[in-house]
């Protein structure tokens, strides 16, 4: 049976580790903390203080280091732990608040929503589309729509363009909201208003 938890699995190996340590007749301990995919190792060796710490599943130690005492060993290894209790508290409020993004985002579309893209080198292309059926939540189905030029605003090599509502020139997509848009293989699409003007040029 595959086992899930990350502290399971990463005790299911910690053995291999341990033997490696073992081989140079020291007693070894093991230090682990409740919620980190961690563990350190500690043992003695020609009157030093060693440690040795793994991260997760790695076979490679993240850190293997003497210490002048014992006390100077376990405040690296108290150090080790936190480091990572609070970089698993940054990706988990990182996690909540991509979360959080992307609901708001999905709030606010629904068919009929434009969107836009752009994308290019040495030229600005864009591309409009609109939303024409929300599946679910996170699930959308989108159409490009044609553009049209803003009198007055063409120069040698740009002008500004706005979306035309409900002239489709593409067959509908199935694409999935992000936290930042809905990705297509070229760009990622943002909402805009219906009147909005956007740049667009096409190089020299």
């Amino acid at each position: 049976m595959a086992i899930k938890n990350p502290i399971e699995k990463q005790r299911a190996q910690k053995q291999n580790r341990k033997l490696q340590l073992i081989e140079s007749k020291c007693t070894v301990r093991e230090h682990v903390r409740d919620g980190i995919a961690a563990i350190a190792y500690t043992y003695e060796m020609d009157n030093r203080f060693l440690a040795i710490a793994y991260k997760g599943k790695a076979i490679k130690p993240k850190w293997h280091c003497f210490y002048k005492s014992p006390e100077d060993r376990k405040i690296a290894i108290e150090r080790f732990f936190d480091n990572l209790a609070n970089e698993q508290q940054l990706k988990e409020e990182q996690r909540e608040g991509k979360q959080k993004k992307r609901s708001e985002l999905a709030k606010k579309i629904a068919p009929g929503t434009l969107l836009k893209g752009s994308w290019g080198y040495d030229q600005t292309n864009v591309d409009f589309y609109q939303i024409t059926k929300k599946f679910s939540q996170f699930k959308v189905g989108i159409a490009r729509i044609a553009e049209e030029e803003v009198p007055n605003s063409r120069q040698f090599d740009s002008c500004r363009v706005r979306p035309v509502k409900d002239k489709f020139i593409s067959q509908e997509e199935i694409h999935i909201i992000t936290s930042f848009g809905i990705k297509t293989s070229l760009s990622t699409l943002r909402i805009i208003e219906p009147d909005s003007e956007h740049y667009k040029s096409w190089g020299r």
